[in-house]
């Protein structure tokens, strides 16, 4: 049996618009499988499939990773097929069961602000330019983050050109290179503006992404994740905070205040409202918390 080259299943995925991280996630998990079983993905039974994943859940690898490997050989097999290298798919209709799924435990919003607070903190105790210039691009980041949900790989690669400063609306190209608008407060707006002035008025730049470091290099996903946890940990929060973690506090506090799915998942990129709909079982708890706290009858004690 002939089999599928990296190349090619990565040509494939591209076409069809997946990003390359999910593209280079899948080519890992098809070489992790082959490497397990000692044989190509293609001469693999549903069998074999089936106990492999078991076998991944029962060993701690987390649900949503074990997700991601059945969307790759998913994939692998839809391009075999049209490539007329097997007749059947092996894992048509698979149906793998991933126990519960975790909710998200969003931030308050009292959290938030002590978050957002700390790079400032930071910013206006250090005399040093070049700290004073880090401090500013975090505290931003942060800002950014949670006021507008951005994924951590979108905050990484927004361009200065995605920023409509006249409109004030974000362009962004998210998951399978769809684009969303999304709408930047004044303040925000503002702080952007300053930023890239100061970057591009200190010295031409190769980027044109809008964050940097201090060695004018575009921000990084490792890095922006370790900035989060510094914060986190300066501020007496879950170490285990993330990137992530900021989208879900955005969602979640905007579905307590009032906003609709629909425009939720809107902004959110979601192509699915039932992936936006994981937010709606939070604020439903929050709803709960707060009638059993003001309403005369809503106390456990009466």
């Amino acid at each position: 049996m002939c089999n599928l080259s990296t190349q090619v299943f990565k040509n494939y995925t591209r076409s069809l618009g997946l990003s390359e991280n999910t593209i280079n996630a899948y080519i890992s998990d098809i070489s992790v499988f082959e490497k397990a079983l000692k044989k190509p993905l293609l001469e693999a039974t549903r069998s074999e499939i089936e106990i492999y994943l078991e076998t991944r859940l029962k060993a701690g690898t987390h649900r949503r990773s074990v997700a991601r490997i059945v969307a790759a050989f998913k994939k692998y097999y839809d391009f075999a097929k049209k490539e007329e290298l097997i007749l059947n798919d092996p894992i048509q209709d698979l149906e793998v069961k991933l126990g519960p799924r975790n909710l998200p435990v969003p931030l308050s919003e009292e959290q938030i602000l002590k978050l957002l607070d700390s790079p400032r903190q930071d910013f206006i105790k250090t005399k040093n330019s070049r700290l004073k210039r880090a401090y500013f691009t975090e505290a931003l980041i942060l800002r950014l983050m949670y006021s507008s949900g951005l994924r951590v790989s979108e905050v990484c690669d927004l361009e200065v050109s995605s920023i409509h400063f006249q409109t004030g609306m974000l362009k962004i190209t998210g998951k399978g290179q769809k684009t969303r608008l999304i709408p930047i407060d004044p303040q925000t707006q503002k702080e952007l503006s300053e930023y890239i002035k100061i970057n591009r008025d200190s010295g031409e730049l190769e980027s044109t992404k809008v964050f940097l470091s201090t060695h004018k290099k575009p921000f990084t996903r490792q890095a922006l994740w370790k900035m989060i946890k510094k914060h986190a940990i300066k501020t007496g929060l879950p170490q285990t905070l993330s990137p992530h973690g900021l989208r879900h506090s955005f969602a979640t506090h905007l579905l307590e205040n009032g906003m609709n799915l629909r425009t939720l998942q809107l902004l959110l990129g979601h192509s699915d409202i039932t992936t936006t709909e994981i937010y709606s079982n939070l604020s439903s708890e929050h709803l709960r918390q707060t009638m059993e706290k003001h309403h005369p009858k809503g106390s456990k004690n009466n």
